[in-house]
């Protein structure tokens, strides 16, 4: 009799079991919300870099193939090539989508194994992706310049998840333009001596929910003078 009544002091009571597990599950939601908190911090942290990442090469290219922009004060409309530099103003609902288009001294990208002179036509353009429902950034280029400088050459994607592009052109006289033509009107004959770049950058794949990041570079035209 001594020795069951020990076994049975020993164990349990029903109120124990149930303080124990109720202290147990409290110790698995903390440790289960810090997991959680932290695997959100590094998809966060994640997105962000890649963001950055995706930013710098865009703009890295850009600035190259825009700092070398070359226009011919001695080229004729009859001629076979035609050097110009064509910045359009564009909308899209309330973002903007400018394109460019322009004649080049920058190293090739994408056709540097095409005999091809030290010009080359360079072209940007958003388009839609059918796929994610987001804008991507496409860069033309082609290796031989003719009389048609929005057109031709090799199509590819530079960058993804790119909202917004806004262009700005600055002057000699330091006024800001929305668009530039130097192959007629007032700039005609003429490059800016500064594109400013605006690029927006949607933050994560959830973007209707999120504005994008707006980032800013500014790029200097080592040909354009009086």
């Amino acid at each position: 009799m001594r020795s069951r009544v020990c076994r049975v002091g020993g164990g349990f009571t029903l109120l124990e079991i149930l303080i124990s597990l109720s202290m147990l599950s409290v110790i698995l939601s903390v440790i289960y919300g810090a997991y959680h908190s932290s695997v959100r911090t590094i998809q966060a942290v994640q997105v962000s870099s890649d963001l950055h990442r995706t930013t710098r090469l865009i703009l890295d290219r850009m600035s190259e193939d825009i700092r070398g922009a070359y226009i011919s004060h001695m080229s004729d409309p009859s001629e076979a090539m035609i050097f110009a530099f064509v910045g359009e103003d564009k909308w899209d609902g309330a973002f903007p989508t400018d394109t460019l288009n322009f004649t080049s001294t920058a190293r090739s990208l994408y056709e540097s194994n095409h005999p091809h002179s030290i010009f080359s036509e360079i072209g940007y353009i958003l388009q839609n992706d059918v796929e994610t429902g987001h804008k991507k950034l496409m860069r033309r280029e082609s290796s031989v310049v003719d009389q048609e400088i929005k057109t031709g050459g090799t199509i590819l994607e530079i960058g993804s998840h790119v909202r917004a592009l806004d262009l700005k052109y600055v002057d000699t006289d330091n006024k800001t333009w929305d668009f530039w033509d130097s192959t007629s009107g007032e700039h005609e004959g003429a490059l800016p001596v500064m594109v400013e770049i605006y690029l927006f950058i949607d933050r994560g794949y959830d973007f209707t929910e999120q504005l994008p990041e707006e980032i800013v570079s500014k790029v200097h035209l080592e040909m354009a003078g009086p």
